[in-house]
């Protein structure tokens, strides 16, 4: 049986409508599909974005890019953490754009698309401040300069990543890195360099920078209906895209005192009901949740009780009635007037919601609705 996740499509396009509203009718918009959508589902996430009109699909890597245009994906694809030089052969049988952020691959991919006589569309990236990838400012105008009358490049885009948007904190960091693009654009265009795309803004960036927004912006967490920002927002008219749910597998009545899971980290303080459900780390429900979290079970909150197994969960139903085998349970969603997020989760295990639903596996059923 497993668990499933029920992917709101509605929801998706809804959140798409948001954005667009937020910025420009010229600026176009990328939607990010890395890590399989943020654990959505690429192919199917991909196919809706193509019918609501986005212009362009971000993937992490050629094999993310390979399985999209596999599926039938014609939308233009840029690979956002670039090729290595193993992966040129493969990427020239294809009509993507890469990003370029080091000299080598710059040569090694130019050298190899003029043996072939291909033209390549690069987007190059400039480290303005995430510290990741990408040019330094000062050494891109030379750089970049250098392949300015290549017939072998098409200099599509210009892009540099915002490392701080999401916090109310960092606002003059993230000025500055906004700045310091703008900068180097403005230097290119003198001296007659242009591209058709420049690009800057993440989902924050795209919320509380709208300076940053330039030819295009690449949304990604705020495509799937979670808010970017630390704090709470009440300008995000957004709806989650994803529930995560599965069923009872086993209701057992036992006795006060008895041990449950591994080690024994929870003992039952009375006479309990408690439920298994087939779930586990192995799917993404961390281990580091274990005795932290609850589920919803018949629209009441059901605690999670001894140790997260690989495969198995175990939930503590005393008190709610009429608990069967068969019976869902909301592991991220709503039931009744109840609901749980990503972000609760992401809260008790120390990290943020993207990694919550990027850690949702394979053995997790996509449902579309």
């Amino acid at each position: 049986m497993g668990s499933y996740a029920e992917i709101n499509l509605k929801a998706f396009s809804h959140n798409l409508r948001f954005i667009k509203n937020r910025v420009k009718p010229s600026t176009k918009i990328m939607a990010v599909l890395k890590a399989n959508a943020y654990g959505h589902g690429s192919v199917m996430i991909a196919r809706q974005a193509e019918a609501d009109g986005v212009e362009m699909l971000g993937a992490a890597n050629l094999s993310e890019a390979v399985g999209l245009r596999d599926a039938g994906i014609k939308l233009p694809v840029l690979i956002l953490s670039g090729i290595t030089e193993d992966q040129i052969k493969i990427f020239l049988n294809y009509d993507f754009s890469t990003v370029i952020y080091s000299k080598e691959i710059a040569a090694t991919l130019h050298a190899n698309a003029k043996r072939k006589k291909k033209k390549i569309k690069v987007h190059f990236k400039v480290d303005t401040g995430m510290g990741r990838l990408g040019f330094k400012p000062e050494e891109t105008f030379s750089f970049i300069s250098k392949y300015n009358r290549s017939e072998f490049f098409v200099f599509e885009g210009l892009m540099t990543h915002l490392a701080s948007a999401f916090n109310k904190n960092e606002k003059a960091f993230t000025n500055m890195q906004i700045k310091t693009f703008n900068t180097l654009v403005q230097d290119l265009k003198a001296t007659g360099i242009s591209f058709s795309i420049i690009h800057c803004a993440n989902s924050a960036g795209i919320i509380d920078f709208p300076e940053s927004h330039f030819d295009m912006v690449r949304p990604g967490i705020l495509l799937y209906g979670i808010s970017p920002f630390d704090g709470k927002r009440n300008d995000l008219d957004i709806d989650p895209v994803l529930s995560w749910k599965t069923r009872i597998i086993q209701v057992s009545h036992v006795q006060k005192g008895k041990p449950i899971s591994y080690g024994g980290t929870f003992v039952t303080k009375r006479d309990s009901v408690i439920a298994t459900i087939p779930v586990g780390y192995a799917d993404g429900y961390d281990r580091i949740l274990s005795n932290k979290t609850s589920v919803l079970v018949n629209g009441k909150s059901a605690p999670q009780v001894g140790r997260v197994c690989m495969d198995l969960t175990m939930i503590d139903v005393t008190g709610i009635s009429d608990v069967s085998i068969g019976d869902e349970v909301v592991l991220i969603g709503k039931q009744g007037r109840k609901e749980i997020q990503a972000k609760d989760l992401s809260e008790k295990t120390n990290t943020i919601p993207y990694e919550i639903l990027c850690g949702i596996g394979n053995r997790t059923t996509r449902i579309y609705t």
